[in-house]
C-alpha cells in the first residue's frame, strides 16, 4: 500500500494534468460577510463552508457567463451584478 505522501503526490500530478489549478487565498471578515449577506454561506458556518461556498459562487457565475465590470479590453457580457438584478424581478 502506498504512503499517504504518495498518494498525495499522485492526486497532486493528476488534478495537474487535467488542468485543474489549486489556489490559497486570503478573505477577510468583510468577504465571509459578504458571503454570507448574499446567501451563499449560512451565518455562523464553519470555516471549513467558505471554499464550498466560494466554489458554488464560481461555478454560478461561470454557468452565468459572467463577465468582469466592462473595460476597454473585454468582450460585452453581463456583469454580475446585472445577472443578480436580473434574478431579482420577478
Amino acid at each position: 500500500m502506498p504512503s499517504a505522501v504518495a498518494v498525495r503526490m499522485r492526486r497532486f500530478r493528476q488534478r495537474r494534468a487535467e488542468g485543474a489549478v489549486v489556489i490559497r487565498m486570503v478573505l477577510d471578515a468583510g468577504g465571509v460577510a459578504d458571503l454570507v449577506d448574499l446567501g451563499w454561506l449560512r451565518p455562523g458556518a464553519s470555516r471549513k463552508d467558505v471554499p464550498r461556498a466560494l466554489a458554488e459562487m464560481m461555478d454560478t457565475a461561470f454557468n452565468a457567463r459572467v463577465m468582469p465590470p466592462r473595460r476597454v479590453d473585454t468582450p460585452v457580457g453581463p456583469t454580475l451584478g446585472e445577472v443578480w438584478e436580473r434574478h431579482q424581478v420577478g
